[in-house]
């Protein structure tokens, strides 16, 4: 595996209840959006983000029946992160927070009150024992 599918492999891990369930739902936001599929994408992300990945903007049911558009996506957005911030705890915590790690640290957490340090403390651990990656 190379290094971003075990980042993905470890987010889908996180994010749909260690399922890895492509059709996974979040439950709804105050705001009335939700995350979808495996890697828990905010509906709102969906539309904007498929148009750059596959050239087409999909709804949420769309993308949640895509497997390969799901894993497209993720790696293309993560990928974003890694390339900005360098590490993959910083794109790590804008995954799950939108924020990077100095910025995300105890202020922000999602509608389930998981926040960056939760997230820290829950995954796996791949590849190398002393060191725990996204």
């Amino acid at each position: 595996l190379s290094q971003l599918e075990r980042y993905a492999q470890a987010i889908r891990n996180l994010e749909s209840r260690g399922s890895g369930d492509y059709s996974a739902l979040g439950p709804p936001t105050e705001k009335g959006d939700r995350a979808y599929g495996a890697y828990q994408v905010m509906g709102n992300n969906i539309p904007s983000w498929t148009k750059d990945v596959i050239g087409q903007a999909l709804t949420p049911d769309q993308f949640l029946a895509n497997r390969d558009v799901q894993d497209a996506v993720f790696r293309a957005q993560f990928g974003k992160s890694l390339e900005k911030y360098g590490n993959p705890y910083d794109a790590a915590s804008v995954w799950f927070t939108g924020r990077p790690r100095g910025s995300a640290s105890g202020a922000s957490a999602d509608i389930l009150g998981t926040s960056y340090g939760d997230c820290r403390s829950k995954r796996p651990r791949i590849k190398e024992p002393r060191k725990c990656y996204p």
